[in-house]
């Protein structure tokens, strides 16, 4: 007798089974964790590969074809850096690109180059006419001084949105939005501020400086959260000036201690004896008013005629030292707020679900700085690369991405920015970095 599952009676009964029969463990604990990894969010550390062997050739190759073009390949040379330097970095096995071009460089640099030479050439023209200067060069220069600040402020903005606008990651752009002429003005506007504070507002003004130019930015279509807060780096900015404090003191009571080693070491009646021959007339032979040691010597000069020396060993070590000690000095103390600031600003960014980490420390930072100095200063500038790859490196091992990299909200959104940014970049001899936080 034929007893296939057509019957109606068949199909029911082996419906209830199958209803009935329960999963197994193993089944229950494979669909969990696959639930678990779909909706954990992630926490990841960029990775980087970046050869300084190929940054030499590139960098090599871009300063032989700029001495040959007198600089004209400058943009190519750099947007080929560029692309070499982003394609280096990887999130989550997907790698960043640059989309910038050479000639969108070369075009944005002609369009600011006239605007910014009518802006550069009364202070030019200034030094044919001395120190007495016409009163409609005088009336130029006094618009240009402060044009020139608003339009730094704005090439710096307007090549970060550049650079922003040709960063992609899984072929989906990031963006900024928002105005670079008015983040121009509220740039001046937080500048005076600070110098209104004698520099206590420099947390507020470097964060809301930050915030501006970040609250427009975008991935995609996902939109940026930046609300940096300046309380958070307060106790670094004033160890940092305290830091400063300190060492100013120190350099000072070193200068002291070699200025009063020095005057402990002069004939003190020789110089006197000097002093009183210049004013009387009547020292080595010469008439008052008319010999050079009454006319021409000053104090520090009639000192060596008088057998001493105002620059002594013990004065120049103590000069030495106290220079040594204000110039550590101020190095620490910079990298202490920097850190701090670098620190909030990646903290306080977000793209929706996808927010920042970064750990760099005051130690960290100051190696990475000692180190690049130390580099380009025995090589007399040719260790280059290595500075680069140095400070990218940094980076990479310093931030942690975390949040879900998957999500479906993460589209590609259509963003235009014009290259004359990075124009106005080139022409005042800017460096505003990749993002403007490094």
């Amino acid at each position: 007798m034929n007893t296939s599952i057509s019957e109606p009676g068949i199909v029911l009964e082996l419906e209830e089974e199958e209803e009935k029969r329960e999963p197994s463990p193993e089944a229950t604990i494979i669909a969990s964790s696959r639930t678990e990894a779909i909706s954990r969010p992630t926490a990841l550390s960029p990775g980087y590969d970046g050869s300084v062997g190929e940054i030499y050739k590139i960098w090599l190759i871009n300063v032989l074809l700029n001495i040959c073009t007198l600089g004209i390949y400058s943009f190519w040379g750099k947007t080929r850096l560029r692309r070499y330097n982003t394609a280096s970095f990887s999130l989550a096995g997907d790698r960043f690109a640059y989309l910038g071009t050479g000639k969108e460089l070369f075009i944005g640099f002609l369009k600011a180059l006239p605007f910014m030479a009518a802006i550069l050439t009364p202070m030019v023209i200034s030094e044919s006419y001395g120190e007495t200067l016409p009163g409609w060069l005088t009336v130029w220069i006094l618009i240009a001084l402060p044009a020139l600040f608003y339009f730094l402020n704005v090439a710096i903005f307007m090549a970060v949105r550049y650079r922003m606008s040709r960063l992609s990651w899984r072929g989906i752009r990031f963006a900024l939005d928002s105005s670079p002429f008015g983040y121009g003005f509220y740039a001046i506007w937080l500048s005076f501020l600070t110098i209104i504070s004698l520099g206590f507002a420099k947390p507020y003004a470097d964060m809301r400086r930050f915030e501006h130019k970040f609250r427009h930015a975008r991935f995609g279509t996902l939109e940026a959260e930046c609300d940096p807060r300046a309380s958070r780096i307060y106790s670094a900015f004033m160890l940092t000036q305290g830091v400063r404090a300190l060492c100013v003191v120190i350099a000072g009571a070193l200068l002291l201690g070699g200025s009063m080693m020095a005057l402990g070491s002069l004939d003190s009646e020789a110089i006197m004896q000097k002093l009183l021959a210049g004013q009387s007339g009547s020292a080595g032979g010469y008439e008052a008013g008319t010999g050079p040691e009454a006319q021409d010597s000053l104090p520090w000069e009639i000192v060596p005629q008088a057998g001493g020396s105002v620059f002594t060993p013990g004065m120049l070590m103590m000069m030495f030292a106290g220079m040594a000690v204000t110039v550590a000095g101020m190095v620490l103390s910079s990298v202490i707020y920097q850190a701090a600031c670098l620190r909030e600003k990646v903290a306080s960014l977000r793209f929706g679900p996808i927010g920042f980490v970064n750990d760099v420390t005051a130690g960290r930072l100051l190696r990475l700085k000692v180190g690049n100095f130390f580099i380009l200063l025995f090589t007399l500038g040719l260790g280059l690369p290595f500075v680069i790859r140095r400070r990218l490196e940094m980076i990479a091992e310093t931030t942690l991405v975390r949040g879900d990299l998957n999500g479906e909200e993460i589209r590609q959104a259509q963003a235009q920015a014009s290259g004359i940014g990075e124009g106005l970049d080139d022409v005042l001899g800017l460096d505003s970095g990749l993002f403007g936080w490094i």
